[in-house]
């Protein structure tokens, strides 16, 4: 999966977390290349514009997607991120929550892709 790819599997999922106000709305802020894995991280709209983009709200916890399959799960910070990118590895499935956005996600999705949640 590329980046484009691992931005849409997220912004699809974004789409099922309650929206913060009327005017503000979930959005992709940050993709990080692992090597084996995206690390994608997401905020408000409104943060994006103010702040600079690496920054992350607290509880929004980022979300790995490994690059061979698709298969996503929650970063929580409970373990170093070498241990995270481990259990990543190893997982079977997606994250239930990260399921139903996975489950049409193909490896290569197209580039340019809904990347940001934009219009969702």
């Amino acid at each position: 999966m590329d980046e484009a790819g691992a931005r849409a599997l997220v912004a699809r999922f974004l789409v099922t977390v309650p929206r913060p106000s009327k005017k503000e709305r979930w959005v992709v802020s940050h993709v990080a290349d692992h090597g084996d894995f995206w690390l994608v991280s997401w905020t408000t709209s409104r943060i994006v514009v103010r702040r600079p983009r690496l920054i992350a709200m607290t509880g929004n916890y980022p979300v790995g997607v490994r690059k061979s399959d698709g298969v996503a799960g929650f970063y929580t910070g409970l373990y170093p991120l070498a241990e995270f990118a481990e259990r990543l590895r190893s997982l079977r499935e997606s994250a239930p929550e990260l399921r139903e956005a996975t489950a049409g996600a193909a490896p290569d999705a197209e580039p340019g892709a809904a990347a940001d949640g934009g219009g969702m």
